[in-house]
């Protein structure tokens, strides 16, 4: 398969130095100082599974790497608007798009049938930038577990999990996610295929939603939240309260919140990815998950005091950092 990597950050460039370390063909879609300096030197994976240096075919313009079999959108939710428009020259007739990021995908509710069916969430994709550009038949659902983190441009440190779920939004096992998945596979990647995915977006939603925007007001690491009695419950109030709208919106989660916890544990004591993102004076995404589901509850007629609350001190906290640094 021909594979693009849209984005190298943590994720995509955790992704991309895998698949080219396993031979597969895979390029990646990345700006700025990332893309000249991949361009120029070896990109550097650190990972507890062994490290890795890989050259990757790099640029800033989509049509130097031409049509693809499979484009993985890594970068945050926030960028991928900006996006979308970009990635005509990588869109051939049959080419899948992956969802590779947290939040609510844009998709969700394209041919989920019900009273919500086709309904836009406005908090992912409010002028329709991204639907419009990327059509609904094109697109895999990826739900993402590794934790890492940039420490320098070009180079990524893995530290848990090498997870990667993947499902056609219509429970289908298609060839083309079947060949993804080999592909992950071949990579030495944990890639199971799911009938299910939107049921395990809202475990991954439950997972973000609880520890990440409590994370940019504490500043506290992930042990850190887990550990001290006072964040770890409302961590489990958070977990509560997505669950509870996941069951309304017709795609209940399968684990329940003690189970999620600890499967939370098992990524070790790291920074989540929106604290990296605040750290560095980045956009967070705020929008694509507590704004999301904050939206979806009220369609649902869901009460949602903790996600509601948490959402504000986050957005309080963001608000302080861009005044501080203006």
């Amino acid at each position: 398969m021909k594979l693009c990597i849209v984005g190298l950050g943590a994720i995509g460039g955790y992704l991309a130095a895998r698949l080219a370390a396993s031979g597969a063909r895979v390029s990646a879609l990345a700006r700025g100082e990332t893309a000249s300096t991949v361009a120029r030197e070896d990109f550097r994976l650190l990972s507890p599974d062994g490290d890795l240096e890989v050259r990757l075919p790099v640029s800033e313009a989509a049509a130097d790497l031409g049509a693809q079999d499979a484009v993985i959108l890594t970068l945050t939710a926030p960028a991928v608007p900006d996006v979308a428009p970009q990635l005509g020259p990588l869109l051939g007739p049959d080419t899948a798009v992956v969802s590779a990021y947290n939040g609510v995908p844009w998709w969700y509710f394209a041919g989920v049938g019900g009273p919500n069916d086709g309904r836009r969430v406005t908090h992912v994709d409010p002028d329709e930038i991204i639907d419009r550009h990327i059509a609904p038949r094109r697109v895999i659902g990826a739900i993402v577990y590794p934790a890492a983190e940039v420490i320098a441009p070009g180079v990524v440190r893995h530290l848990a999990v090498n997870r990667f779920s993947l499902g056609e939004p219509s429970g289908a096992v298609s060839e083309r996610v079947t060949a993804l998945a080999e592909a992950f596979a071949q990579a030495g990647l944990e890639t199971p295929v799911t009938g299910a995915i939107r049921n395990e977006i809202w475990i991954k939603l439950a997972a973000n939603i609880s520890t990440s925007p409590l994370s940019v007001v504490t500043g506290a690491t992930m042990r850190a939240l887990l550990s001290a009695e006072s964040t770890r419950a409302q961590v489990e109030r958070l977990i509560g309260e997505v669950a509870a709208v996941a069951e309304a919106a017709g795609h209940p989660m399968p684990l329940s919140p003690d189970q999620l916890i600890t499967a939370m544990a098992r990524t070790g004591d790291h920074k989540t990815s929106m604290l990296q993102d605040f750290e560095k004076g980045k956009p967070l995404e705020l929008d694509p998950l507590t704004g999301a589901v904050l939206e979806i509850a009220g369609w649902c007629r869901v009460a949602t005091p903790a996600i509601a609350q948490i959402d504000r001190a986050a957005r309080r906290k963001l608000q302080d950092r861009d005044r501080n640094h203006a």
